[in-house]
């Protein structure tokens, strides 16, 4: 944990430096930055809310093999197409754009895991645990899975920053579907271990992703 810690550090920190030291750079070093703040945060949350989950996985660096794909792919893009069309790359106000949706989505992931508290969990615990509680307060109140619609605007304006024209539709939807299968499955659970209650809060908020409601 402490190596996958400093080497987000270090990330972080050249980002940083590139912002900088290599304005026309700018976009790539943003990712940079936003990527290290995600994944540190996540292990934060976990190291301070749930110490006993506590392990190298809490970075969700290794959240699946696809999400390691689709971040390899959408660099490789970045990479390509700043050798052949290096003006693609240098639309400041489109990097700007990006990235205030991205720190928008890392904000409302952030409130949204802050406001669940040991409530909140990386997996879907399909076993109710006698101290889980059905938060629907603060930002629950309107939204029932701020947290993915945090992550799902964050990765897709991600691809708008960096001005990836093929990873920001493929991010779109397969980051659409992920999450419409994901809150299926997941609601289906909460119904399961909360019954009516948690039937008649789903009626009165929303998902905040697209196309699902």
């Amino acid at each position: 944990m402490v190596a996958i810690g400093w080497g987000l550090g270090l990330v972080f920190g050249a980002g940083v430096a590139v912002v900088f030291m290599a304005p026309s750079w700018l976009n790539f070093a943003l990712l940079g930055i936003s990527m290290s703040v995600f994944h540190m945060w996540e292990w934060l949350f976990v190291a301070l809310k749930r110490p006993h989950d506590l392990s190298g996985h809490s970075f969700l660096l290794d959240h699946s093999t696809e999400y390691t794909i689709a971040w390899g792919f959408c660099i490789t893009e970045y990479l390509v197409e700043r050798y052949f069309f290096p003006g693609l790359k240098q639309h400041t106000n489109l990097t700007l754009l990006g990235f205030s949706i991205v720190a928008a989505g890392q904000f409302l992931r952030t409130l949204s895991m802050a406001t669940a508290g040991a409530n909140f969990n990386h997996c879907i615990e399909e076993d109710k645990r006698d101290d889980h509680k059905l938060v629907t307060t603060g930002i629950y109140g309107v939204l029932r899975h701020p947290s993915y619609m945090g992550w799902f605007w964050w990765c897709v304006a991600m691809q708008i920053m960096l001005a990836n024209p093929i990873s920001s539709l493929a991010f779109a939807v397969v980051a659409w579907k992920f999450f419409s299968e994901r809150i299926q499955y997941e609601e289906q659970t909460l119904i399961e271990q909360f019954g009516n209650a948690y039937q008649e809060y789903r009626k009165k908020t929303r998902t905040g992703i697209p196309f699902i409601a």
